[in-house]
């Protein structure tokens, strides 16, 4: 395979693997670059909007979820400050108990440092202490941890409260994953683990892990759940929070609907079986979600824990491709779109590598609605743009190649200056300009042919034209026409030139001592051909493409053309090397040193109704030969 074949290929399949390896390298939290991973979930936040926006339902809502909130209405029934709220929020974790919940978070904190207080608040607190301590003594009630830093809890309540919720199991960690751009995406799964295997989980996975009777284990680095449906989460031991909606999207009432409830007979079978989570519904404890991003407001900081509970009770994950899968996709874009480029013209290839692009968004967004899957979308952008970059570059190295091939291929079949000039111009438009004509013609070439044989005649042939050629492109002319013996040179085009008299004239001489000196190294003359005729006329002529639509090439024609052809027929007729128009002559007074100007008189020419004075070269102190 030729190499401007391989190259386009191999160079899109470099690309390819070097977005491979970039993949492979910034996946994930423990990537090379931060911010890749950032942008990337900053995408992803548009998944979720557009589910919701199109298929609303795609993530199952567990009707078993409820949150009860601590709202405006509820602080004026409870009639009393927050410090006091102990006692209330301990009766209503037990009479939910009672009424048979699954299981019940209070995200709501104590305050644990009394020593300042007043000895009579201090009471009324530690009163509502030891009713708590009831409400949460075996069952499966879930406090929250104000922070876990290191290996140390900082509970939100006291050390007696919490020793009394399943020794501190119970009591577990609120606190959300916050990324860089400060909204919450992930959850932790564990916030403490203490030496002896006592685990401190997160507020959402431990009321799961009590209303399920299941409990998260260890698995190597990682933690799941044995019984159920866990998938990697691919960003350490987080959760990545399948959030089903924006602010509101999961039940949710307020807390006063439960004291209307349990004034009524009965009424609080309404909470048997469901998880519950009392939440406060102030605006300090909203949090920005991937609804944000479309100016949605802040969701309840409860809402969020529910959403993580719903992903475990009702198995609706979200799950990243893993690396491997993840770094492939994006080589395989880099290798279409790089493929498409190289061997597509750029118009095609632009929009099919967006049209492609915005197929695989649309394939991304079906396979987060349907399952959850999550894609690489930022990234994919990037090594789309380098495969086609690539590509692009490629294919413009090998017609730059090719226009290079076909520059030295036009130079072979026409002259270097009409190449050049095609090459700018496909066509050149007709003109009329003075210019200068050289022909020439072997002397005695038939009967060589006939005595020869024809690829001994060929030969020296190509020999003769090699050495006559090059002296006429070094003058700046350029060979018009080989016919049989015969070669036409123009002298002034296509390229303007203000000395093609003198140029011509000269490449006459160069012509005829370049002959002399061949023929000193080849006395038998049988290895070519070196006595030539030649005829020099300067004059305006016709310039342009000549020819049909399918085949045309580049003329000179004239009157002046057939003079300076008329000029070398009848240099053979009358024994002269090279004749020259007197007009020619008239443009070139100085010759190279040993040539001088001879006239040999007036001459009548067909088609000519004057008289023409022509001169001839000879050496300086010689006899025409």
């Amino acid at each position: 395979m030729p190499p401007q074949r391989w190259l386009r290929p191999l160079l899109v399949l470099l690309a390819a693997v070097s977005c491979f390896l970039w993949g492979l390298s910034t996946y994930g939290e423990s990537g090379a670059l931060g911010s890749v991973e950032l942008s990337e979930t900053t995408a992803s936040d548009w998944l979720f909007v557009w589910r919701h926006r199109l298929a609303p339902q795609a993530v199952p809502l567990d009707p078993r979820i409820l949150l009860l909130t601590i709202d405006r209405e509820t602080e004026v029934q409870l009639g009393k400050p927050s410090v006091l709220w102990t006692r209330d929020m301990a009766q209503i974790c037990a009479k939910l108990r009672q009424a048979g919940a699954a299981a019940v978070g209070l995200d709501v904190a104590g305050d644990p440092i009394l020593e300042k207080a007043p000895k009579s608040l201090k009471a009324l607190v530690e009163e509502g202490y030891a009713v708590l301590q009831d409400a949460v003594a075996d069952a499966p009630v879930v406090l929250i941890e104000n922070d876990i830093t290191g290996d140390r809890q900082q509970p939100a309540w006291p050390a007696s409260v919490v020793a009394f919720a399943d020794e501190g199991r119970n009591s577990c960690l609120a606190n959300f994953l916050v990324d860089p751009d400060g909204t919450i995406r992930r959850l932790p799964l564990v916030g403490l683990e203490q030496d002896k295997g006592w685990v401190n989980h997160t507020f959402a996975l431990r009321l799961a892990e009590l209303g399920l009777g299941l409990e998260m284990k260890k698995a190597g680095s990682s933690w799941d759940f044995p019984q159920h449906s866990w998938p990697p989460q691919g960003r350490g031991d987080a959760l990545r929070i399948n959030h089903p909606g924006p602010p509101g999207t999961i039940a949710q009432e307020s807390l006063t609907r439960y004291f209307e409830r349990a004034a009524q007979p009965g009424g609080l079978e309404f909470y048997r079986g469901k998880f519950l989570l009392i939440v406060p519904d102030f605006p300090s404890d909203r949090h920005a979600t991937p609804f944000v991003s479309v100016g949605l407001q802040r969701t309840l900081g409860g809402e969020i824990h529910a959403a993580a509970l719903n992903s475990v009770l009702t198995g609706a994950y979200l799950r990243r491709a893993p690396a491997g899968w993840w770094a492939s996709i994006l080589a395989a874009g880099c290798l279409v779109s790089g493929l498409l480029a190289a061997f597509r013209t750029p118009l095609f290839s632009l929009l099919a590598c967006l049209g492609g692009s915005l197929a695989y968004y649309l394939v991304a967004l079906a396979c987060f609605i349907r399952s959850g899957w999550i894609l690489p979308l930022w990234s994919w952008a990037p090594c789309i743009s380098v495969g086609f970059l690539v590509g692009f570059c490629a294919q413009f190295l090998l017609l730059e190649e090719r226009r290079r091939g076909l520059h030295r291929l036009l130079g072979r079949m026409v002259s270097r200056q009409v190449a050049e000039a095609m090459l700018e111009q496909p066509r050149l438009r007709a003109e009329r300009r003075q210019i200068t004509l050289l022909f020439s013609d072997i002397n005695g070439f038939t009967p060589a042919c006939e005595r020869l044989a024809p690829e001994q005649v060929l030969g020296m042939l190509n020999s003769y034209f090699q050495e006559m050629v090059s002296l006429i492109d070094a003058r700046g002319g350029y060979v018009k026409q080989f016919v049989g013996d015969e070669i036409m040179a123009v002298y002034g085009a296509p390229k303007p030139s203000t000395t093609h008299p003198r140029d011509a004239v000269y490449t006459a001489i160069e012509m005829i001592e370049r002959l002399e000196e061949l023929k000193r190294l080849d006395p038998t003359e049988g290895q070519g051909f070196y006595s030539v005729k030649l005829g020099i006329n300067t004059g305006e002529a016709v310039l342009g493409s000549v020819g049909s639509a399918e085949r045309w090439e580049y003329a000179a024609v004239g009157d002046d053309v057939n003079l300076a052809a008329r000029l070398e027929s009848l240099a053979g007729k009358m024994g002269y090397d090279v004749l020259v128009s007197k007009h020619t002559r008239d443009l070139v007074e100085k010759l190279p040193p040993g040539w001088s100007w001879k006239s040999i008189g007036i001459q009548t020419f067909k088609g000519k109704t004057s008289e023409l004075e022509v001169y001839t070269l000879e050496r300086s102190g010689s006899q025409p030969s």
